[in-house]
Order: structure tokens, then sequence, then C-alpha cells
């Protein structure tokens, strides 16, 4: 009989000691925040996250990825999720290969706001992207000390690829600090950027001993290569 307390004690403190996961379903629609239109194959990944503190020492943190999922013809997705005990946020990674011309972005979502004895509805939309060419040249009078350099930044929220090409029509080449420094500047970027809002480009002149800043904004179209030329 005493073995038998025994083991049926073991047992239940093995059961209130294991590891108790929350399970929950989140389910919505990701559309364009352009057009408002849904979202066909779009996928996206769910992390729950804990957080260390005390630099590690006093409690170690985790994440673990609990869902995945990918959108339907509607722009709906569905998931299922069940996280570890003492987790305290999702985040939710959309759009994480950027795909179907629409940015990146992870949303932070604190575990308390989310209601696990219901379904839970969370809506979300991505910016379009286009392509954005941006051409440059030195133009007359032109010295050996020219300097230029460039860049640029979008409206939108997310991350988009970036430079996707770029073509040299000049005998200088960029440098390690992507500057240009030379007589024969010639080239063009094409870069990944937020589509249906301004896209900001600037840049930096050193002519003649004189340095100057300038800056500009162009409206950026979906579907089509916008362009943007500056004369130096």
């Amino acid at each position: 009989m005493r073995l038998k307390n025994i083991v049926l004690l073991f047992a239940i403190t093995m059961y209130f000691s294991c590891e108790k996961e929350d399970k929950f379903i989140i389910e919505g629609v990701i559309r364009d925040a352009a057009s408002d239109r849904p979202l066909e194959g779009i996928s996206l990944k769910v992390d729950a996250i804990r957080s260390s503190s005390g630099w590690g020492i006093l409690t170690d943190g985790r994440r673990e990825t609990v869902a995945s999922a990918s959108t339907d013809a509607n722009g709906y997705y569905r998931i299922k999720i069940k996280v570890f005990k003492l987790a305290e946020s999702l985040e939710f990674y959309l759009n994480p290969d950027i795909s179907q011309n629409h940015v990146s972005t992870m949303k932070d979502i604190m575990l308390s706001a989310i209601n696990i004895r219901e379904t839970n509805t969370m809506n979300f939309k991505l910016s379009p992207l286009s392509i954005l060419k941006i051409n440059f040249k030195n133009t007359a009078p032109v010295a050996d000390d020219d300097f230029f350099s460039f860049g640029w930044y979008d409206n939108g929220t997310g991350w988009s690829k970036g430079v996707i090409g770029r073509l040299n029509c000049g005998t200088v080449q960029v440098n390690e600090a992507a500057n240009w420094i030379g007589k024969d500047v010639c080239g063009s970027y094409n870069v990944n950027t937020v589509a249906e809002d301004y896209t900001h480009v600037y840049w930096t002149v050193k002519k003649n001993g004189l340095t100057t800043t300038y800056n500009d904004s162009i409206f950026v179209k979906v579907d089509m290569i916008n362009e943007f030329t500056i004369n130096y």
C-alpha cells in the first residue's frame, strides 16, 4: 500500500509539474495596403517569445516557432497556436520571403491581448512594391576629384529587396564607401521600394571644392519601372 501511495504521489507531482500549454486560434485576412484587395499566397510564421531578464542570468529567454500558414485566394488564413508556459508574446512574420511584390514585416503581439477561449481575428495590410530606377551622370565641367553619393528611403512599414540590379556606364567604379570619385561617372541602380507612395532620394555632390546636398521625391507607381535621374 505504501508503495502504491508513493507511485500515486509521484504521478500527481509529475502531472502538475508538466509544462502547461495554451491552445487558441487566430484567423484573418491579409490585404494590399494601397488597393485593399486580398492577397493570395502570402506566407506567415509565428514565434512564441519569452524574454530573458537580468542579461539572461535571472531567467533564460526562449523562442519557438508555433505556427505557419499561407493565405488562400481570399487573403484568408487560419492558424491553431499552442504556446509554451510563460510565453509572453507572439511575433508574426508576414511574407518573410518578400514575395508577391509586397513588403515583409513583423508584428509583435502580447499574449495578454489574446483570448484563448475564442477565435481571435487579426487582419493585416502589406505595402505593395515596385521598381525605381535611379540614373546618375557627371556632367561638364568635370574634374578628377568630383565626388558623388546617393541614397533613398520610402514611407512604408516593412522590408523590401533593396538593390535588385545595377549598371555602370562610366569608367569610374563605386568605392567601398559607396561613393564615386572622378570624371566619368555614369550608372543606374534598380531598387525595390514601396509603391503607390513617395520614395525620397538624396544625394551629395562635391565639385570645384564646393559640397552640396540635394533631396527630392518621386511617386512610385505599381507594376512599372519608375525612373529618377540625377545629372550633377
